[in-house]
């Protein structure tokens, strides 16, 4: 396999982690060798070593001769035409979109850099991409901020512990550690001269909806400087102190920045709280769970700021919305089973026939919805009906013995083996006789 030289490359690579390094070699792979017509990412067989290599080939190819096969890269994509964008719309945006989503670790930025100076060069800044994409990184460095804020380093560290801005740290592949710190904190901190922010500038620093933060601070969370009284409060008189807005994220966030975004093992809040945690309720409960420890952050994601950076465990984070969930008295088919103690093909039996309810929740994205039980509905049915070893224990019998000694005394279940090829009998408690509870063994 072809090697990266170490001149002019090598300064670019060497801070990056292992799985930033394999992100960088499979998107350059992808573009450079894709087929028309199919997505550039999708390549079967990935796992395969003779499908895999060639990939790999042309991605070092791209960086041994950094910036020029890079923009050979981009030229075979496109072809500018001197006043028209429509090129770059149809062809770049989908190679921009990569770039600003999977390659945003700020030890990777200079990929963003080249990209847009390649387009700005040969189409002079006259097409206006989706405002994501042409945005500043969330996250700039502490020497960037520093000039930004014409402060010498050692202020803006002082600044940071003293919660005045919100920073964080990064650990390169070889152990250093840097400072880097949130975009947004640093252009309020050179704008407001009392360190008061009102709820506008609270938003772009938590980055969520005004409402919600006004539910965080009625529920405790947050801490506002002053508000009206009354019923219905004007907004401009909802105010902040910016430190306490820094600390409160700084309780919630961890340290460091995660060497890599969403992925499978971590995700985000932005993503909890639009697929599993909708509506304000839900939005309270998760913030609340990480504030207490329940959840823990494991990281911060590099591509995005204030809450929707946070990231969790993916596996801890589905066994805490299990709880919650259940908690609400809302149960999946298989939950509703186990928690009633029934085999889960009579449960859908009884469903299928009606004598158990059940109920569409929202779940997911686009209106998506599961089938759920809850709580009420699955606490009548064990009130009104008895089957397996609770029947037994009411007939002072073995489970197939009661089954049976109620069939010969003429009571009908209400589904069984014999009925409807149903996985077992289940009786109405009504039809039961109270002489026969306790006394059939006699």
């Amino acid at each position: 396999m072809p090697q990266i030289h170490a001149a002019g490359t090598f300064p670019l690579l060497a801070p990056l982690h292992l799985p930033q390094l394999c992100d960088l070699l499979w998107l350059f792979g992808a573009y450079a060798l894709h087929c028309p017509g199919t997505k550039p990412q999708k390549i079967p067989n990935h796992g395969q070593m003779n499908v895999i290599l060639p990939f790999l080939s042309m991605a070092i190819h791209i960086l041994n001769d950094w910036p020029h096969h890079f923009h050979q890269l981009l030229n075979e994509y496109t072809h500018p035409v001197s006043g028209q964008t429509a090129s770059l719309r149809v062809y770049l945006r989908q190679l921009h979109q990569a770039l600003a989503k999977l390659l945003v670790h700020p030890d990777l930025q200079f990929l963003r850099q080249e990209f847009e100076c390649y387009v700005h060069t040969r189409w002079q800044d006259k097409l206006i991409l989706k405002p994501e994409l042409r945005a500043a990184h969330p996250i700039m460095s502490a020497t960037e901020a520093a000039k930004v804020l014409k402060i010498p380093i050692r202020t803006l560290h002082h600044l940071i512990a003293a919660g005045a801005l919100k920073g964080c740290q990064t650990i390169g592949a070889h152990g250093k550690t840097n400072w880097l710190v949130e975009r947004a904190s640093v252009e309020l901190f050179s704008r407001q001269k009392h360190g008061v922010l009102n709820l506008a500038q609270v938003e772009s620093l938590l980055r969520v909806t005004q409402k919600r933060i006004r539910l965080l601070t009625e529920h405790g969370l947050l801490k506002a400087v002053c508000k009206e009284t009354g019923s219905v409060v004007n907004s401009r008189q909802w105010l902040f102190h910016h430190a306490d807005i820094n600390k409160f994220l700084e309780q919630l966030s961890h340290g460091s920045i995660s060497t890599t975004p969403e992925c499978a093992q971590l995700v985000s809040f932005w993503e909890i709280t639009k697929r599993w945690m909708q509506g304000n309720d839900a939005f309270l409960a998760v913030t609340q769970a990480l504030c207490s420890g329940e959840l823990r952050v494991l990281g911060r994601s590099p591509a995005d700021s204030g809450l929707r950076a946070l990231l969790v465990s993916r596996e801890a984070f589905k066994a805490w919305h299990q709880k919650y969930r259940l908690s609400r008295g809302f149960f999946t088919i298989p939950e509703a089973a186990r928690h009633i103690g029934m085999n889960k093909n009579l449960f859908y039996h009884l469903i299928n026939t009606g004598y158990v309810s059940t109920h569409m929740e929202p779940f997911g994205y686009a209106n998506k919805k599961i089938t759920v039980v809850r709580l009420d509905d699955l606490e009548r049915f064990t009130r009104d009906y008895v089957w397996g070893r609770n029947l037994g224990r009411l007939l002072g019998l073995s489970e197939h013995a009661a089954s049976s000694a109620l069939l010969s005394k003429g009571i009908p279940p209400i589904c069984g083996p014999t009925l409807d090829g149903s996985e077992g009998y289940v009786f109405r408690l009504e039809d039961i006789p109270n002489e026969y509870r306790h006394g059939l063994r006699h």
